[in-house]
């Protein structure tokens, strides 16, 4: 059973890069208009609907509009309408700027994705690859990679490394080395997996869930020993990826996240 909540503030916006669950179970919305932050939690998981009830509260968060927000495990990178970057700890409450980066926006498009990695930044460019921003000289933009369409970044922090969606070259892994290290080419596992990658996760158990644009999610069950086992999901169940063929529906997904109190996965799908 489900629950309306509030059905008008997503539509015509980018809901991928509005709102997130923070790791207390609460939705915070951000809108373009201004600088707040519009907070929903549930009373509770475990009772049915008719007993459950919705809060709801609003904060100001930012003195200006936020134009994208790219959040995972606690940290929040967004930017601002002037194009400038900060990075927020949701657990400290604390707020720190990074740099302006409209010149790199202007000249390199939309972004796909923000992540810090150690000391650093990881830019990552719709339609013009990989940049990083240097701790050591005040953030200065160094491309990585300029060969890649980029949906999505991913910082897996049980192996230190970033993980990074791609359009049609898979999942790729980027190291603290400054390289793109390895990769998951999901064509070269099946020929019908051709579709976009818009979301990345590494559970707890060592398995990896990529989420992609028309194929559902492709599961590897150990993604450090290879593509072994490897099943692809979607609403009509699942199947080997040795064996997989595409359905004549798509099922896209861009939103990933292991639950807390559920053995399995959240999963954000459009039609």
């Amino acid at each position: 059973a489900s629950i309306l909540v509030d059905d008008s503030f997503i539509h015509g916006e980018d809901p991928e890069h509005r709102f997130f669950v923070n790791e207390n179970g609460e939705m915070m919305y951000f809108g373009r208009d201004d600088g707040k932050v519009r907070i929903y939690s549930v009373s509770s998981w475990k009772s049915a609907p008719s007993s459950v009830t919705i809060k709801y509260k609003e904060e100001n968060f930012h003195p200006k509009p936020i134009s994208d927000i790219f959040y995972q495990t606690g940290m929040m990178c967004f930017v601002d309408q002037d194009k400038d970057l900060y990075m927020y700890d949701t657990a400290r409450n604390t707020k720190v700027y990074i740099r302006n980066i409209s010149a790199l926006i202007e000249e390199y498009g939309s972004i796909g994705g923000i992540v810090p990695f150690y000391e650093d930044f990881l830019i990552g460019f719709n339609a013009n690859g990989l940049f990083r921003l240097k701790a050591f000289s005040k953030y200065e933009a160094e491309p990585v990679d300029r060969n890649l369409r980029i949906f999505c970044l991913y910082h897996d922090l049980r192996q230190g490394v970033i993980w990074i969606g791609s359009d049609g070259q898979g999942a790729l892994m980027y190291e603290k080395k400054y390289s793109i290290a390895d990769n998951i080419i999901l064509s070269s596992v099946s020929n019908n997996l051709s579709r976009p990658v818009r979301a990345i996760l590494t559970d707890s158990r060592g398995g990896m869930w990529v989420g992609t644009k028309g194929d559902g999610i492709v599961y590897f069950p150990d993604y450090k020993k290879g593509t072994s086992g490897g099943e692809v999901i979607t609403p009509s169940g699942r199947r080997s990826v040795v064996g997989y063929s595409r359905e004549s529906t798509e099922f896209k997904v861009y939103a990933i996240k292991e639950s807390r109190f559920r053995d399995g996965v959240w999963i954000g799908a459009g039609k």
